[in-house]
């Protein structure tokens, strides 16, 4: 409440209080009417400006306001959908139980529901803070096993990349090795990195130069160009992603390292780059979440055969929670890294991080 408060406070001495800051109507209006902000997207089909967090990031350095507006969004966010929506969700045994849902999303990934504990944020402050509430039952440990990277390496699997698979192979850094490459430098500045990152999973998600270009904050041109480069480093890559577009436009699937389908929405000329993109992700994301599963029933039959008190708690994307008992802790440690990074022979090694805590942003 104290950050929202403080937000407002702000923003209203740029914006009339009477403005009501959660309506998209009166917000846009007075964004890209009074105050004249460039307004760099489409309007709905009621003709109204969208004031999403895509669109208001693409202002984001044209008034102060605006992270305002995007800072006060994601703490009303923490607030409605996390700590009043979550407290209601709280059982009679004093935890919180999400339902996972097995075919939702069509690259094979768990998808939580009822209440989604998936998007609860990890990269601001406040949401670090809120993860430290979940905690293990009395006189136990949280541990977090965490597979690195893992769909960069799926991809280099899958494209049979020699730089990246030599740069895994060597665990080298893959970002600030991709940086070291694209900008040939020897020493790589901290926006170098993460501009290389970006890159690396953009790539991965099958991004345009559009797409590029917004993830990046540049432009077009310059995305293009980054791109250029980029295939000139990793070719391996743009001849996968040609492929698989021309796999999923022929078949109406593509397929995942062991062979499941995941099928491409064709229905209609406007879902072409969609499609193209899903072509390009959906092995590679889909590769990963079937790795995720076979993990997860071979750390659970380990459990059972072990007659282990340990419980897996949750599954969010490439990385698994439980709670342990003290005197489990070493060992499920030691188990969980070696079941997790032997559980599928890829052509460079899987690496698994794991974190141990009192709470889950401890143990992450």
């Amino acid at each position: 409440m104290k950050k929202i408060k403080s937000c407002e406070e702000t923003i209203h001495q740029y914006i009339p209080e009477e403005i009501n800051l959660d309506s998209p109507k009166q917000l846009g209006e007075f964004l890209f009417e009074e105050l004249k902000l460039p307004y760099k997207g489409r309007k709905t089909a009621t003709g109204q400006y969208k004031t999403d967090s895509k669109a208001l990031h693409k202002v984001y350095d044209e008034h102060v306001i605006v992270p305002l507006l995007i800072e006060r969004r994601g703490a009303v966010k923490l607030k409605s959908t996390y700590v009043d929506g979550l407290q209601k969700e709280i059982q009679s045994d004093g935890r919180i139980h999400t339902t996972y849902l097995q075919n939702f999303v069509n690259t094979g990934r768990l998808s939580s529901r009822q209440p989604n504990l998936q998007n609860i944020p990890i990269r601001t402050e406040e949401g670090r803070q809120f993860r430290k509430l979940f905690v293990p039952q009395e006189g136990w440990t949280l541990i977090a096993a965490d597979y690195s990277q893992i769909e960069l390496r799926v991809m280099a699997h899958l494209a049979q990349v020699k730089n990246l698979i030599q740069a895994f192979k060597d665990d080298r850094d893959i970002h600030t090795e991709t940086a070291i490459k694209m900008f040939n430098v020897e020493a790589v500045s901290s926006e170098q990195r993460r501009q290389a990152k970006i890159i690396n999973f953009s790539m991965i998600y099958g991004a345009s130069p559009y797409g590029l270009a917004d993830n990046l904050k540049v432009d077009v041109e310059t995305a293009k160009i980054f791109m250029k480069v980029y295939f000139d480093l990793y070719p391996e890559i743009q001849d996968y992603m040609k492929a698989k577009e021309e796999e999923g436009q022929k078949y109406g699937f593509v397929e995942t390292l062991f062979g499941r389908k995941c099928f491409i929405p064709l229905e209609n000329e406007r879902d072409a780059k969609f499609s193209a993109r899903v072509s390009v992700n959906a092995p590679v994301q889909g590769t990963a979440a079937d790795m995720m599963r076979l993990a997860m029933i071979r750390v659970d039959d380990f459990f059972r055969k072990e007659n282990l008190k340990t419980k897996m708690l949750l599954q969010i994307h490439d990385e698994i929670i439980l709670e342990t008992p003290p005197e489990e802790k070493d060992f499920v440690v030691q188990s969980l890294r070696k079941i997790m990074e032997s559980v599928y022979a890829l052509n460079i090694p899987l690496k698994v991080d794991i974190g141990v805590g009192k709470n889950w942003d401890e143990a992450h």
